[in-house]
């Protein structure tokens, strides 16, 4: 199975515990990215490896994301199983401490597609696709941890 990657970043104007402390909240994503439009844990474990969340976002609907890894306060790594045109993904969340009071958060995509004759989006559209997906995510965190404002509760 051929394995393609997506790999984005932000500086955020804040430390990175800050930044730590919004994306760390495993199951209110749904609070600062537009695109989610509803986050429930479907798991007994709400924080680190073995937490499942359920993501409602708008264009692939339901998608349950069960951590894999967690370093707490550097980053975390989660699986999705087969969704859509996809057969797997893998998605980690980075930070990095710039200085005292900036940070950067990276979130590579690696992903695998369903062998399916159905007609769907080109390799790259796909590409072009999550590339503009999670780069819209890193600008919602970015306003999220540096003015503190949500956007549903």
């Amino acid at each position: 199975m051929n394995c393609q990657t997506v790999l984005v970043s932000i500086e955020i104007q804040k430390p990175s515990e800050q930044v730590w402390e919004v994306i760390a909240d495993f199951n209110n994503m749904h609070t600062w990215a537009p695109s989610i439009e509803k986050t429930e844990s479907i798991s007994p474990v709400k924080r680190g490896v073995g937490a499942v969340r359920r993501n409602t976002a708008t264009g692939f609907g339901a998608i349950d994301q069960t951590v894999t890894e967690w370093t707490e306060g550097e980053g975390f790594t989660y699986h999705v199983a087969p969704f859509g045109p996809f057969a797997s993904t893998l998605t980690s969340y980075r930070l990095q401490a710039l200085s005292e009071t900036t940070s950067e958060c990276t979130i590579k995509l690696s992903y695998s597609l369903r062998e399916t004759g159905s007609e769907g989006p080109t390799a790259s559209q796909l590409q072009a696709k999550l590339t503009a997906g999670l780069h819209e995510i890193l600008g919602a965190l970015k306003t999220r941890v540096e003015t503190g404002n949500r956007i549903r509760e």
